[in-house]
């Protein structure tokens, strides 16, 4: 699969966050490129035929930056009718989050573009950052997400999702994967919530992958 990371950065939290989830959607045979708004033109990203995108940049006086809503209006003037485009949204801040907006901008180019439900706002300690010291694990956390929730079909009928003793919440799809985790799902306490979208864990379904796969096949 083809995923552009289209991302704005000022002072370099924003890259770090884009080259963070790049790095995490290595998976799959995934083909991932960056685009920095001022590295590189829309019609850079359009010869890439991405199927989806990550879309982030930082706040600034509380909307997006000029240069993204630039580029993303450029995206939709070369290619007007593109309808193919699945986003997810992320943004660095100091207490504005502007995730809606940036993909307010999106639907009015994109009319028909599928928006990932949840979205990943960071904010930053101070105009310059450093990012916060947990936005590693939120970010990992929302791509998982992401990933899992467009990825799963396929990965079972593909054969690609290997561990059967797997839960994914019924709200955002995160995957709890028992032999990662080191845990089974059963002993976490009643208390546990998803770590994405704080979904109570009797939200949770089992996956039940060579079962599925039966099915299929049988189908």
């Amino acid at each position: 699969m083809k995923i552009a990371v289209l991302y704005d950065s000022k002072y370099g939290n924003t890259k770090q966050v884009a080259e963070f989830l790049a790095d995490k959607m290595q998976v799959n045979n995934n083909q991932i490129r960056l685009f920095r708004t001022k590295e590189s033109k829309p019609k850079d990203l359009l010869s890439f035929q991405p199927e989806i995108m990550l879309v982030g940049g930082p706040t600034h006086f509380g909307k997006p930056t000029r240069t993204l809503k630039k580029y993303i209006k450029s995206l939709g003037k070369s290619r007007p009718n593109n309808t193919f485009y699945k986003v997810a949204v992320f943004n660095c801040n100091i207490g504005g989050d502007i995730c809606k907006l940036i993909e307010a901008e999106l639907v009015d180019v994109f009319p028909k573009v599928e928006i990932f439900k949840y979205s990943l706002p960071i904010t930053v300690c101070g105009m310059q950052g450093p990012l916060p010291d947990n936005w590693k694990e939120d970010a990992t956390n929302f791509i998982s997400a992401f990933l899992n929730g467009k990825e799963l079909v396929r990965a079972i009928k593909e054969g690609l999702w290997k561990c059967s003793k797997a839960g994914a919440c019924g709200e955002c799809r995160y995957i709890y994967d028992e032999e990662k985790e080191g845990k089974p799902f059963e002993q976490l306490p009643d208390n546990w919530k998803c770590p994405l979208c704080k979904s109570s864990k009797s939200q949770f379904r089992k996956l039940n992958v060579s079962t599925q796969n039966q099915k299929m096949k049988d189908n």
